[in-house]
This record gives structure tokens, sequence and C-alpha cells, in this order.
């Protein structure tokens, strides 16, 4: 069972970088690479590790919340 949980975070591991890599080599700006779900438990730059590992996210910047210029879009 213990060999099933850590498969699974590496797999979600895996996954964000996987987007992050691809968001960065687009041209699309990212603010925040979320490991897991809950509560922060450590903040470095834009990577949060959160209480529960089997899940996560990228956050992009958007052209609304922000009010991107024309040729940053």
């Amino acid at each position: 069972m213990t060999y099933l949980l850590i498969s699974i975070s590496i797999a979600v591991l895996l996954n964000l970088f996987i987007v992050a890599l691809s968001a960065k080599l687009s041209g699309v700006k990212i603010n925040e690479i979320s490991f897991g779900f809950g509560p922060k438990l450590y903040c470095f730059n834009l990577i949060t590790i959160r209480l529960i590992p089997f899940s996560g996210y990228v956050k992009y910047s958007s052209s609304e919340d922000e009010g991107l210029k024309e040729d940053e879009l």
C-alpha cells in the first residue's frame, strides 16, 4: 500500500513538472506551482508544497488579471 501512495505522488509530481515545463517553453508566465492540496507546508519562489500530495496545479497569469500589454499577450 505504501508503494502505491508513493507511486501516485511521484506520478502527480512528474505531471506537474511536465505541465510547467511545457508552459515555460511556450512562453506562458507561471504564477505558482502547487504540489498537493490543503494547508501550505513550504513555499520557495513559485513552488508550494502542501499537506496532501495527491493533487496539484500550475497557476498561469491571465491577461485579465494583470492587465498585460499587447506585446505580452
